[in-house]
C-alpha cells in the first residue's frame, strides 16, 4: 500500500470522526413526556385592555400614537376595516396598554417603575397603593406601558411571526425540525460552546424556568397571541417565572442538561400549543 494511500485512508477517517463529532449534539434527547406536558401550562395573564371614547377630530392614527400601539392593532382590536373612518363617542379598545408584574421576593416598587421605565407614582395609582414599601411577593402589579418605556407595547401576534425572530445563541444546527429517527422533534437543535448565552427570541413573559424532564433546564417565553417559545438543555437559567424580557436579553447559559448528547440548544416555537419549525420563525441571515 503506498503513502498516498495511507494517507487517504488517515484523511477520510478524520472526517468521519469530524462528522460523528459535529453530530453529537442530533441525538434523540427530547421526548414528549406525560407528567410535563408543554402545552397545559397554567395560564399567567396577560396584557389589560383600556377603552377610550372617540373625541371630535380624533383621528385612529392619532389615538394609536397617543397610546403607543400599531394602527394595524388598534383597528383588528376593534374590528374596523376602515382606518380613515371613527366617529365621535364611539369607544375603543386600546389592547395591550398594561401589564401584569408578579412581584418577585425583595423586589420594590422603585425597582419595578425603573424596570418597566415608569414612575413610581403612576405605579401607586394605578394600582391603588396606599402604602408604596408594603409589597409582597407573588402579587400582581398593573404597569402601563407607553411608547418609550423600557419595554415595548404588547402588540397581539396576528399569526405565525414568519421571518421575525431574533437567533437566541451562535452555534450551528445539528438537528431539525420533523421526524427524527421516526419520533418527532418538535424543535431546532442548535450546537454550541457550554456555557454561550441563550438570548429571549422575542419580549415577553417568562412562563416556565426550570427543570423540565428530558428538556433539562429550561426556559419558556409566553410572546402574547399564543406565541410561546422553549428553550431546553441550559447550563444555567438566568431569569425567573413572572418576569418580563426584552428581544435579545441573556436568559439563560448553553449546556447539556437533560437527555443530551452534547452542549447545544433546543428551540421550540408553538402557536396555540401547535409546535412550527423554528426556522420559518427564525430572521434569514446572510454573510
Amino acid at each position: 500500500m503506498g503513502k498516498k494511500c495511507v494517507l487517504t485512508i488517515i484523511f477520510a477517517l478524520l472526517l468521519l470522526l469530524a462528522g460523528m463529532s459535529f453530530c453529537a449534539c442530533a441525538g434523540l434527547d427530547e421526548i414528549v413526556r406525560e407528567d410535563v406536558p408543554y402545552y397545559n401550562l397554567p395560564p399567567v395573564g396577560g396584557p389589560e385592555p383600556q377603552f377610550y371614547v372617540v373625541q371630535p377630530g380624533d383621528t385612529l392614527s392619532a389615538i394609536a400614537k397617543k397610546f403607543g400601539v400599531k394602527i394595524e392593532f388598534l383597528a383588528s382590536a376593534n374590528k374596523l376595516s376602515d382606518l380613515n373612518y371613527i366617529e365621535a363617542d364611539q369607544k375603543l379598545i386600546i389592547p395591550g396598554t398594561s401589564i401584569k408584574h408578579k412581584v418577585l421576593p425583595g423586589e420594590t416598587l422603585s425597582a419595578i417603575a425603573g424596570l418597566y421605565g415608569v414612575s413610581i407614582d403612576e405605579l401607586i395609582r394605578v394600582n391603588n397603593l396606599s402604602d408604596e414599601n408594603l409589597l409582597f411577593a407573588g402579587q400582581a402589579l398593573l404597569v402601563p406601558v407607553r411608547e418609550g418605556s423600557a419595554l415595548p407595547v404588547w402588540n397581539p401576534v396576528l399569526g405565525l411571526p414568519v421571518d421575525e425572530l431574533s437567533w437566541p445563541v451562535v452555534g450551528w444546527i445539528s438537528s431539525g425540525f420533523g421526524l427524527r429517527d421516526g419520533r418527532p422533534h418538535e424543535g431546532l437543535d442548535i450546537a454550541a460552546e457550554q456555557g454561550e448565552p441563550i438570548r429571549a427570541a422575542r419580549s415577553g413573559r417568562v412562563i416556565f424556568a426550570g427543570e423540565r424532564g428530558t428538556y433539562g433546564l429550561t426556559v419558556i417565553i409566553d410572546h402574547g397571541g399564543g406565541l410561546t417559545t422553549l428553550y431546553g438543555h441550559a447550563s444555567a437559567i438566568l431569569v425567573a417565572e413572572g418576569q418580563w424580557v426584552k428581544e435579545g436579553q441573556v436568559i439563560a447559559r448553553v449546556g447539556d442538561t437533560g437527555r443530551s448528547t452534547g452542549p447545544h440548544l433546543h428551540l421550540e416555537v408553538r402557536l396555540n400549543g401547535v409546535p412550527y419549525d423554528p426556522l420559518l420563525c427564525l430572521r434569514r441571515m446572510y454573510a
